[in-house]
């Protein structure tokens, strides 16, 4: 999940796909003041978004960012 808020991959807890949702999880990160800029899409849908979203995080993708 190109997000990083994957909940595992392969098995794995801690990867380079679920770090920044357990991070979150585990209080080391404050969503508030996270932003993710330029995500060019999802794993599996548009709403794996929705999950840091929810949390107060601000999530700028790839086409929000073209031209600019």
């Amino acid at each position: 999940m190109p997000t990083d808020i994957g909940i595992a991959m392969f098995g794995e807890r801690i990867t380079l796909g679920s770090w920044l949702r357990h991070a979150i999880d585990d209080g080391y990160v404050d969503p508030a003041f996270a932003v993710q800029i330029g995500l060019r899409g999802t794993g599996y849908s548009p709403g794996d978004f929705d999950w840091i979203r929810r949390r107060g995080a601000r999530v700028i993708t790839a086409d929000q960012c073209w031209y600019r």
